[in-house]
């Protein structure tokens, strides 16, 4: 199995040790044990954390990390130059990971920063200089692949304890200089911490959703108040009440039964209103707009004068995990100095024609856009600033290996 894929969430089960519990018997290794994120106690980390596949059941939740990872991972990743025009993204930028699509390695990053706050890219042959761009002068990374924050255990000023997994699926922890890692830290996200108690509450209400379907009415007694019935009249009569109940609303008895109803039923108890209001607090965790999570409030919807402004909505909650990305991307051990990496929103903020109409119509008539500049935005023929097919700047094998592009 790969050495950086498995997840030490699955680890923690019904029958797992507890931190507070020691080693098990017969574990020699002490990675063998369920590691923690960050170095933190092993109690608060029991305590404080809702595990990452018990959290992606919550169907709101899954819909809001999806909806933001899957959003950054569409969009076009570009490299700008020191004059703010595009140019062709070094090969590592297009695709950091060899065996992995951007696209993917992208979404699963921006997952990693939604629900912990931090994510992680480990460039496998950093005490190799096959590893490395440019390893003579400037280094940057030539490959990496994703580490989940779940394997990191420690970090320091020194740099990374990281769980490697052997051929038994067992972790043992190495130990990595800061220089092969690539962190990206969103203090927008680590809603596994922050969240706890709004994705518990959502568990209980799907746990109490799935009860009322096994048994959509509340519990009942029958009692006899006629002659005695033999054991086999009994289990009759409580199958023909369990038949008709599923079938019908309303029920009929003899004048020798009496009928008492246990519990609430979910209207009783405000079930569906609760697990509304459980979405609403996903949505106030996440950033994302409640109508994307299918509740509105007080019965709004999607409608043409509202799109808009939920996709800016949307924009400002995608907005911190973007920048987290671009920001990293933008050191030296990445791209050189003066190069930035920049994400193009321009797709996804494209709703509205008539806005955007309006917007370009204001900006030519106050001379800021040219006409052409328009509709460049819109697609509609080549942005003057596009990269050519030749880089200028001799690509990662060219004549200019300085270190600058990289």
């Amino acid at each position: 199995m790969p050495l950086w894929s498995r997840s030490v969430t699955a680890a923690r089960r019904e029958d797992a040790p507890r931190p507070d519990e020691g080693t098990p018997e017969g574990v020699s290794d002490v990675g063998a044990v369920v590691p923690n994120p960050f170095g933190m106690a092993a109690q608060a980390w029991w305590d404080s954390y809702v595990v990452r596949d018990q959290a992606l059941t919550v169907p709101a939740f899954r819909r809001a990390v999806q909806l933001i990872s899957s959003s950054i991972a569409n969009l076009k990743l570009q490299q700008i130059g020191p004059d703010g025009k595009a140019v062709i993204p070094v090969p590592f930028l297009r695709q950091p990971d060899s065996k992995s699509t951007t696209q993917a390695l992208l979404a699963r990053t921006v997952e990693d920063l939604c629900l912990w706050g931090t994510a992680y890219w480990l460039n496998p042959n950093w005490n190799s200089a096959s590893g490395w761009r440019f390893a003579d002068t400037v280094k940057k990374h030539r490959d990496i692949v994703r580490i989940p924050p779940e394997d990191v255990a420690k970090v320091t000023h020194h740099g990374f304890t990281i769980y490697k997994y052997d051929d038994q699926g067992i972790p043992h922890p190495i130990e990595v200089p800061l220089e092969a890692v690539i962190m990206f830290e969103a203090p927008a996200g680590h809603w596994l911490r922050d969240g706890a108690r709004t994705i518990q509450t959502a568990q209980l209400l799907e746990d109490a959703v799935r009860n009322y379907a096994k048994t959509p009415l509340p519990s009942a007694i029958i009692r006899n108040q006629g002659a005695r019935k033999t054991p086999q009249q009994v289990q009759e009569i409580l199958a023909t009440y369990e038949s008709a109940r599923a079938s019908r609303s309303t029920g009929y008895v003899g004048r020798d039964l009496d009928i008492t109803t246990l519990g609430w039923s979910a209207q009783d108890i405000a079930l569906g209103e609760a697990r509304a209001a459980c979405v609403l607090d996903i949505s106030r965790l996440t950033g994302v707009p409640p109508l994307y999570l299918a509740q509105g409030i007080q019965n709004s919807s999607h409608q043409y004068a509202n799109l808009t402004q939920q996709r800016i909505d949307l924009h400002a909650a995608i907005q911190p995990f973007a920048t987290a990305i671009e920001q990293r991307l933008s050191f030296d051990d990445v791209l050189g100095a003066g190069y930035t990496a920049q994400f193009d929103f321009t797709p996804f903020l494209r709703v509205d024609p008539m806005m955007r109409a309006d917007w370009y119509s204001t900006l030519i008539a106050a001379g800021v856009m040219k006409p052409e500049q328009a509709a460049a935005f819109e697609q509609l023929e080549p942005t003057p600033d596009a990269p050519t097919s030749v880089d200028p700047h001799g690509g990662i094998e060219g004549p200019n290996r300085t270190g600058t592009t990289g």
